[in-house]
């Protein structure tokens, strides 16, 4: 268990490093126009599944206010959690402060992923998590864009009893 979670900090640590790089190689995207949202939820997923789309530059506030709190009313709900991602925009347009919320929710719910579908044209992105996903609990499958449909439907399966 050590070794799977130290093999998770790498992972997570590799991770951090490209958003890193990426946002100090990169302008971020500045969203002037406060309603055009970057952050929302995806409609029509059952109850048991957060699901999030997220486009453009993504602050700590939209993260914890839309993601965060999603998640964690899902584990207060059901005790577990299934999750879907779809990424429109690169993770270097994550803000520092949301890529630590991500990691701090994902730490937090640990034992309560269940099935989380990362939905992504980002290449090294599902390459990532691919293997990040022999070392969390539940399984995590990668998707590119135009196979949103089949994610939805195999991340909205039944919670496991």
């Amino acid at each position: 268990m050590r070794r799977l979670l130290r093999f998770a900090v790498v992972i997570l640590s590799c991770l951090s490093k490209r958003l890193l790089y990426c946002n100090k190689s990169r302008p971020q995207i500045v969203n002037p126009e406060k309603d055009i949202i970057m952050v929302e939820l995806l409609a029509g997923m059952p109850a048991h599944v957060a699901a999030y789309r997220a486009s453009g530059a993504i602050s700590k506030e939209e993260y914890d206010a839309v993601v965060v709190s999603r998640v964690d009313e899902v584990a207060r709900q059901f005790g577990k959690i299934n999750f879907l991602v779809l990424l429109e925009t690169d993770m270097d347009n994550y803000s520092i402060g949301a890529f630590m919320k991500y990691v701090k929710v994902s730490f937090a719910h640990f034992s309560k992923w269940e099935r989380m579908a990362i939905v992504s044209d980002e290449r090294w992105l599902r390459t990532g998590y691919d293997l990040l996903s022999h070392l969390v609990h539940g399984e995590i499958r990668t998707y590119q864009t135009d196979e949103l449909a089949t994610a939805q439907a195999w991340v909205s399966g039944p919670l496991a009893t």
